[in-house]
């Protein structure tokens, strides 16, 4: 599954080698791309810049970047390492570059066109688990495409400063992916600990 590229989808997602052997496949979702002068002297080397982003990130062992840093510290529990990067997927929804800094957000055509993409994805990697970094990205997701099935989202952990957390179904080929939200990993304040809690939390409800 390593070598996915689905037709639909610009921005093929990182797939850690571990992931297909995994007992609890997750998917952790992040917003958009943003272009270098490198990426734009180099549009063919698009489709695998999210690989490419996940390897810059890691100098030697450890996460480099408060992203990837955050975000296994809410998955695992532990320190972020590089191995620990081959357990999840990682995907980033809009599927063109935003611009050339964070600070910039996806046009409202971009949001529209990563739709089917991401449905896509899911249908493809099959997560047991969607972790959605940031608001900004969970209030741009689509609706369940079972319109049956389809519920308002349910918050989970917010304490009016530090944790925000919402979650979601998605039903996909007769499965029932659930989808949970947390702040931006590279946001101030994000409390990796806390999170990490509650998802294990979570995942025992499910189960």
């Amino acid at each position: 599954m390593n070598n996915t590229n689905l037709e639909s989808v610009t921005f093929q997602p990182f797939i850690g080698k571990q992931y297909e052997k995994e007992p609890y496949k997750i998917l952790l979702l992040g917003e958009s791309h943003y272009c270098s002068e490198y990426c734009a002297a180099n549009p063919d080397k698009k489709c695998k810049i999210t690989s490419a982003v996940v390897d810059r990130c890691f100098v030697g062992e450890r996460s480099h970047y408060r992203f990837f840093t955050g975000a296994l510290y809410a998955i695992f529990g532990q320190d972020a390492k590089r191995e620990q990067m081959e357990r999840p997927a990682f995907y980033n929804y809009v599927q063109e570059y935003a611009g050339n800094n964070s600070r910039i957000a996806p046009s409202d055509t971009a949001w529209k066109a990563a739709v089917q993409p991401f449905f896509d994805v899911l249908r493809e990697l099959k997560p047991d688990l969607v972790i959605c970094c940031g608001k900004r990205l969970y209030d741009h997701l689509p609706d369940d495409p079972d319109k049956e099935k389809r519920a308002a989202g349910t918050e989970l952990l917010n304490d009016g400063k530090y944790l925000w957390s919402r979650r979601y179904f998605y039903h996909i080929d007769d499965r029932a992916i659930p989808l949970v939200a947390i702040r931006h990993p590279s946001s101030v304040g994000f409390n990796g600990s806390a999170y990490h809690l509650k998802l294990k939390e979570f995942c025992k409800e499910i189960e």
